[in-house]
């Protein structure tokens, strides 16, 4: 059995295996206590012990609570379950810790003890009220006054009754109810039973006075409030089933097996690309140091087979990372020529770092961010940072480049050879299309209210993943229909990383938090999770076989480089088969 820390502060592995399976509790202890144990093997240990362990076994809970190379959303997950088990030191661990936290948003703009507030919030106990209100009287941060705040009220609205909850949840008024009413549909989804599962169903879309037609609404409507009431209907169906004993005792749940393990690089990994015969890749980092007096970009081309260094550089200077040298990279079809895009667009080849061109066009004071290559691998796309609609495409054979007048554009993909999808609006959440033929743009798609970082296409053209978290367009010559939220489960959110199968079957997201969710793309279904790395995932990539996922990342959130602590190293994983029996 494996469980995952998903959408919800914690859910249920889907496959093989309920959360009421018989569990081997010392096979689980002599894991955690293996120091030749990887991360990944430790946080899945550690998850399952939560849902396993009862009053007979509070003891090594606790141990496994003070376990520091468990992530900290883990050890919280671990706290509540001795909440649950009425052991007191479990609240006084989250109270411990958010008092770091508070200390925390004081002095950084970091968000490392972010799964501590994720934690208090599901809680509705008295002596935790009373335990926040002298913290209160106490801070002397305005922003952290009303961090408590909101938390409290939280909290007394997890205390309410269900008909209460309810009234909540029923109230529409847009922008008056907003946070109160995804906090009701929260809490009635961990509370609640069947009977509440109709209820949800016939929730009605926002409403606002001011203007009906408020793009912030639409968005809502669309997209959060439907995401917010199916997972709130997925919780109460898991649990349901618990409660049946819909269990299987007599087979484990297939797992990824670790293969290797890429080490080499100080920064965090932010793009992978893998050479289409499968033997080769290229990690690229960058970031800058915590006190951000230097940055550090590098980058490393592999032999996939073996995890050897073939080729490493470096950017000589530590110039600010709107400068960096290189920032995404790409195989050509010869397996052997990489393109790359940073302060220069590049062709070079993979072992000896030789240039073999230098795309030509025009010189911006700005590294060129991000790159996409058409199909069949000779014409790219780069853009610029920002949204001032910088957007160049470059012919590979000769080096000629042409500059495209899109304004406000962020982030672009090759849909065909003669076709791109670009990115931009206000809030980077709006696509349209670029067709070369006619030299025509398309009509906008409105997304929600969250910045598109990346689009991943599907081999077969036909779907479009857009991150910061993970939305799924059908794609077509006539335009494109995005997914809404029934369509597609939690699995895809929070991500910053997606890939697309080679078989089209399956979407990949990797997250902050660093796990991985592998979800079937015709039924929006989560099909796998696991834990990946001990820190964010920033990238992730199939080899040709679709049996093998490489994960990276490192750094936090925000990421840094030269972290003590930090894991940037890239991993790659053999993934069980997802259609055991299946035949096509």
């Amino acid at each position: 059995m494996l469980l995952i820390a998903g959408g919800a502060f914690l859910q249920p592995h889907v496959a093989g295996v309920d959360a009421n399976a018989n569990v081997d509790i010392d096979a689980i202890k002599t894991v955690l206590e293996d120091r030749r144990r990887t991360a990944a093997e430790k946080e899945s240990a550690a998850i399952q012990l939560i849902d396993a362990v009862d009053n007979s076994r509070i003891n090594l809970l606790k141990e496994t609570l003070w376990q520091t190379d468990l992530r900290l959303k883990t050890r919280c997950a671990i706290a509540l379950k001795l909440i649950d088990l009425e052991v007191p030191e479990g609240l006084e661990f989250l109270l411990t810790q958010y008092d770091l936290y508070r200390l925390e948003r004081r002095m950084t703009h970091r968000w490392t003890l972010d799964p501590v507030r994720d934690a208090l919030q599901t809680l509705n106990q008295q002596s935790l009220l009373d335990a926040l209100e002298p913290r209160l009287k106490v801070e002397r941060d305005f922003r952290m006054q009303n961090n408590i705040r909101t938390l409290m009220e939280q909290i007394r609205l997890n205390q309410s009754p269900m008909d209460k909850l309810q009234e909540v949840a029923t109230d529409n008024n847009w922008p008056k109810n907003t946070y109160r009413r995804y906090q009701a549909i929260e809490e009635i989804g961990r509370r609640g039973n069947r009977d509440q599962i109709a209820f949800l169903k016939e929730l009605k879309p926002w409403i606002t006075e001011s203007d009906p037609r408020s793009r912030d609404v639409e968005g809502q409507n669309r997209v959060t409030l439907p995401e917010q009431v199916n997972q709130a209907i997925s919780t109460i169906e898991a649990r349901e089933r618990r409660k049946r004993g819909n269990v299987v005792t007599n087979s484990k749940p297939a797992r990824p097996v670790e293969v290797r393990v890429f080490r080499g690089h100080r920064a965090p990994v932010r793009h992978l690309a893998v050479s289409p015969d499968g033997k080769y890749l290229i990690s690229v980092a960058y970031a800058d140091t915590r006190d951000s007096k230097r940055g550090i970009n590098e980058w490393i081309v592999w032999d996939v087979a073996t995890a050897k260094n073939l080729y490493q550089g470096r950017d000589p200077e530590t110039r600010p990372h709107w400068n960096y040298a290189m920032l995404a990279a790409e195989f050509l079809a010869d397996n052997h020529s990489i393109v790359s895009v940073g302060k220069d667009a590049l062709i070079w080849n993979c072992k000896t770092g030789e240039t073999m061109k230098t795309l030509g066009g025009e010189k911006r004071p700005f590294s060129i961010v991000g790159l996409s290559l058409s199909p069949n691998r000779k014409s790219l796309l780069g853009w610029w940072p920002g949204a001032a609609g910088q957007v160049a495409v470059w012919d590979l054979a000769s080096g000629n480049q042409r500059m495209l007048n899109v304004p406000d554009a962020r982030v672009g993909i090759f849909l065909t050879d003669d076709r791109l999808l670009l990115s931009g609006g206000n809030n980077g959440n709006r696509l349209r299309t670029y067709d070369f033929k006619t030299e025509a743009f398309g009509e906008f798609f409105n997304g929600e209210s969250s910045t598109f970082s990346g689009l991943r296409l599907s081999p077969d053209g036909q779907m479009l993943a857009a991150t910061q978290n993970v939305h799924l367009w059908d794609v077509s010559k006539a335009g494109l229909h995005r997914l809404t939220a029934p369509q597609v489960d939690r699995g895809i959110e929070g991500a910053y990383a997606a890939r697309f199968t080679p078989d089209n079957r399956y979407i990949a997201v990797g997250r902050v938090e660093g796990d991985v969710s592998i979800v079937d793309r015709k039924n929006g279904k989560t099909r796998l999770n696991f834990i990946a790395q001990r820190d964010a995932i920033y990238d992730i990539a199939f080899l040709p076989d679709g049996a093998h996922l490489l994960t990276a990342g490192g750094g936090g959130s925000p990421p840094y480089a030269d972290e003590p602590n930090s894991d940037y190293a890239i991993r790659s994983w053999q993934l069980p088969d997802l259609n055991p029996g299946s035949k096509d």
